[in-house]
């Protein structure tokens, strides 16, 4: 018997850049990213007694694209969002969003086989990157190997579960939202092709310095890697997002960091949140005194947060 309320509770997409843009030969885009506990989106999909409940420009949007694509999916339904991912932050909302409330409709109406592909069909996430799609079901830090010309979305090549004793320190700056919807796309549609070289770096990182220290849970060989590849992306993305970081006072803060030995971070897709990564709990603490030290860090919001291994957590009632 089809449930008639589901629960969801999903973490946030880091996306720490792509591999490729536009080649002349093999995979487009493709990248580095990881999922994390908080902040997430946690919410409530219900059968509702008609189509007419009143819902937010959000939800009803994704309701109707949803509709759109499975109109056998023609229950009524109510979502209730109890708490959120702040949008166009770098933290993945839009993805997250769509796939909870796509595989929540989907439950309702007695599907359980609702894989990240068809998932991200249904709500049309994903066009770029793969990360969130996949990392919605399983969590961990995942390498999309981007996709061919003739695919919809990109193939995950690995997954790693991340050290769960070494925290992700969020540093988002106020007011100052990333890059996103039709300006995104322009962005992209402009953009040179990702020189072979860079991309040959990146993913020499990416193979030999990145994966080896998570596997081996080596935060000495990891912070200088994180930190070169989103140095790399970000001297690609610079004339397109105002220079190495979305924010034009985070490469200073990002400087005093370094003066005071704090060195691997990377920001999140278009920022303007970078993470900033701790082997531990003194650390971590020194990392936050650092930020709440400083003028300019005072002005961001900073939040702790952990590696999320396992994926989103599904309650049906």
């Amino acid at each position: 018997m089809p449930p008639t309320s589901v629960s969801i509770q999903t973490g946030s997409r880091l996306h720490f850049g792509p591999l490729s843009h536009r080649p002349r030969h093999g995979r487009h885009f493709g990248g580095i990213g990881m999922m994390v506990e908080s902040p997430g989106y946690s919410l409530t999909i219900r059968q509702s007694e008609n189509h007419n409940n009143p819902e937010s420009e959000l939800v009803a949007n994704l309701l109707e694209r949803i509709r759109k694509n499975r109109p056998e999916w023609e229950l009524p339904v109510n979502v209730e969002i109890h708490e959120s991912i702040p949008s166009h932050e770098g933290f993945g909302s839009g993805t997250q969003f769509g796939m909870a409330v796509t595989e929540g409709i989907g439950l309702l109406h007695g599907e359980t086989d609702l894989a990240a592909k068809r998932l991200a069909s249904y709500s049309r996430r994903g066009q770029r990157s793969s990360v969130g799609l996949f990392g919605y079901l399983e969590g961990g830090f995942l390498v999309d190997a981007g996709h061919q010309a003739v695919e919809s979305i990109g193939q995950i090549a690995c997954r790693f579960d991340f050290p769960e004793d070494w925290n992700i320190i969020l540093l988002t700056p106020a007011q100052s939202p990333g890059l996103h919807g039709a300006d995104e796309t322009s962005i992209f549609a402009s953009l040179a092709p990702m020189r072979e070289s860079l991309t040959g770096r990146l993913s020499h990182l990416t193979l030999t310095e990145i994966l080896p220290s998570l596997k081996h849970g080596d935060f000495k060989a990891f912070a200088p890697a994180i930190s070169t590849y989103g140095k790399l992306v970000g001297e690609f993305f610079a004339s397109s997002q105002g220079g190495v970081f979305a924010h034009p006072e985070m490469a200073a803060f990002v400087d005093r960091f370094y003066d005071k030995g704090i060195r691997a971070l990377a920001q999140s897709s278009w920022g303007p949140t970078i993470a900033l990564f701790a082997p531990n709990e003194e650390e971590t603490q020194r990392i936050c005194d650092t930020v709440n030290e400083d003028e300019f860090g005072k002005t961001c919001s900073l939040k702790v947060s952990k590696a999320l291994n396992s994926g989103r957590k599904v309650h049906v009632e």
